[in-house]
């Protein structure tokens, strides 16, 4: 059946305007604070098409008297992705559900949860994908949501793209979770010719790229679950278009011109429409802070701070102006002085009133005004944005150099992990909307491009053989990555989390050594409850250890059992060699070389 164009023009247009327009009510509450916070204001918060282009001009006549607000907006950001998602160290593992692990898993399954996971750090690592998630972050303080598209790159496998606030909208399911991107954008004749081709490219756009027209032209695009790759939800072209994308792709993505206008293409039925693709995996990442049930977008920590950053500009202004007063003065002189005195930065006033004589220049102020309190003021704005955007959980060191009590390492490091456990409830949601759908996409990705040698027959052991029909033969691979892994987190921030069960089992440790120590020789000794080689391996997981550190479990077992042989050896020689002397002292065999005795006693 062939596509229904028009079912999907209509589809698009009618999506994408509600999206619009449920984000239009936020507009002037974000760009008031995206105004305060950024020193050129955020370009594409404004309702012009030329606001989405690239070529945006910023707002010259906005001035920052200081970046204090920025600089801690960028120091949280900073913060987050240090702690959370640092490309320094490993920040997440991959285990298997509890439903598939049977007990505990395998060494060989191990073995390819930590190959997946090396594959996704590499493809992390050798993307844009960190530069970007800094960027989210810095988006979600700054208004409470943020968005990130993960789309398959042929020389870095993805590619990351996080996208400016203003040119898109969100839209959610029935869940409450974010399902659908709508974007606006302006571009020229010639980017959308190169973009789109000549096939799909309108004539009179064709027209405009002759005649070397720049005018920007604004192009929608659509993002959203393909119901053929998503069953239970409902499609709304599933009557007049059921194969309009393929159902390899799990996300569909349409583009058109605004509103599906425009002059009609060689193909008069694809009238409006630019292109009809999609993603293999999902390419949304569209995390959001403090939102309720039903509420699409967040609420934003730079949005609560509005006041607070309006205020560090006013007393700014103020301290400013008290030292240009303090350096030069204003002052009032005669009216003998109006032609010739030279004006300086206070001003000055001319009178001619009796009182004033001539010849004299005084200054206005008696007692020039003092700074400090305006100093103070902003000194209060600052500690009040810096507690709001987290900045103290992150800078624990620069914060204790001051403070006497405060002088070990073991302190400085036990106040570090106190304060990075104040941030659990935002490390949750952010597990939650942001860093689950990413590493799986990029695991699915990495799988894809084989950047790490996992076969399919790695993934038959890693799934225990239920990727495998009843003979053992492999049957399916496709899903089958994404629905075998557990991610478990090991970042600063999330072992900060961790730090009491860690305590807890620790605490344990200890209590059941002592009790041991009391009487070490009894049968019920308390150790041997404890399960060593499982602790350790517990231990190395919460701690984001690789599984190539540890041994085998089954070459564990067969170095045991050698070294049990080997003791249980050595036993039995010594065994007999005390048999063979008790056997000599009484005479009871001759031990010389010519009898078996002899023989015996010389080879020990």
């Amino acid at each position: 059946m062939a596509t229904d164009y028009r079912k999907v023009r209509e589809h698009v247009a009618k999506t994408a305007r509600r999206m619009f327009a449920t984000f239009d009510k936020r507009r002037e509450a974000l760009l008031e604070t995206c105004y305060e916070f950024y020193p050129l204001g955020v370009p594409g918060l404004k309702l012009g098409v030329e606001e989405l282009a690239d070529g945006f001009e910023f707002d010259d006549d906005h001035r920052m008297l200081t970046l204090m607000p920025l600089q801690m907006l960028r120091k949280s950001a900073s913060g987050f992705n240090s702690n959370l998602t640092s490309p320094a160290r490993s920040w997440f593992e991959l285990q298997l559900p509890d439903n598939m692990a049977n007990g505990d898993a395998s060494h060989d399954q191990l073995k390819a949860l930590d190959a997946l996971k090396q594959a996704a750090e590499k493809t992390l690592s050798g993307s844009n994908a960190y530069t970007q998630i800094y960027k989210l972050y810095e988006h979600l303080l700054c208004v409470g949501f943020g968005c990130m598209l993960v789309s398959e790159d042929a020389e870095q496998v993805i590619h990351c793209q996080t996208l400016r606030v203003g040119t898109y909208a969100l839209d959610i399911d029935e869940k409450g979770r974010v399902c659908r991107v709508a974007r606006r954008f302006a571009w020229t004749p010639q980017h959308i010719l190169e973009e789109f081709g000549v096939d799909w490219t309108p004539d009179d756009i064709k027209e405009q790229c002759k005649r070397g027209s720049s005018r920007r032209i604004e192009v929608w695009n659509l993002i959203e679950p393909n119901p053929q790759g998503f069953a239970r939800h409902f499609d709304p072209l599933e009557k007049d278009g059921a194969d309009v994308i393929d159902e390899s792709f799990a996300f569909r993505s349409f583009y058109m011109l605004r509103g599906g206008g425009g002059a009609r293409t060689e193909r008069s039925d694809r009238h409006g429409m630019l292109r009809l693709t999609g993603y293999v995996h999902n390419p949304i990442i569209a995390p959001r802070l403090d939102y309720e049930c039903g509420d699409i977008y967040g609420v934003g920590r730079c949005m609560e701070l509005l006041y607070n950053a309006r205020g560090a500009q006013t007393f700014k202004g103020d301290e400013l102006r008290i030292s240009g007063m303090r350096a030069q003065p204003p002052v009032v002189a005669g009216s003998d002085f109006k032609d010739g005195i030279k004006l300086g930065r206070g001003g000055v006033n001319i009178t001619e009133s009796g009182d004033q004589r001539t010849g004299m220049v005084t200054e206005i102020f008696t007692r020039m005004p003092d700074a400090q309190d305006t100093r103070q003021c902003l000194e209060e704005s600052k500690n009040e944005i810096m507690d709001a955007l987290y900045v103290d959980a992150f800078a624990v060191i620069d914060s204790q150099k001051n403070n006497p009590g405060v002088k070990t390492a073991t302190e400085v490091e036990y106040l570090k992990t106190e304060n990075l456990a104040k941030l659990g409830s935002i490390a949750i949601n952010l597990n939650l909307e942001m860093l689950d759908p990413l590493v799986r996409t990029v695991a699915e990705y990495a799988f894809d491009a084989k950047v790490q040698p996992l076969t399919d027959e790695d993934v038959a052991t890693l799934l225990d053989g239920s990727a495998t029909d009843e003979t053992g033969a492999i049957v399916s691979t496709e899903g089958a990555v994404i629905n075998a892994v557990k991610i478990e987190y090991v970042s600063q921030i999330a072992l900060a989390q961790k730090a009491g069960a860690l305590t807890s089992v620790q605490s344990y440790i200890q209590f059941c050594g002592n009790l041991a120590a009391i009487n070490p020789t009894a049968a019920d000794n308390p150790v041997e409850n404890i399960d060593r080689d499982k602790t350790a391996r517990m231990f190395g997981r919460m701690l984001g250890v690789p599984e190539e550190v540890n041994r085998d479990p089954k070459e564990v077992a067969a170095m045991r059992q050698a070294a049990a042989e080997a003791l249980a050896q050595q036993q039995r020689q010594q065994q007999l060699a005390q048999t063979i002397d008790a056997a000599e002292k009484i005479g009871a065999i001759p031990v010389d070389e010519a009898h078996a005795g002899g023989i015996v006693k010389g080879l020990m």
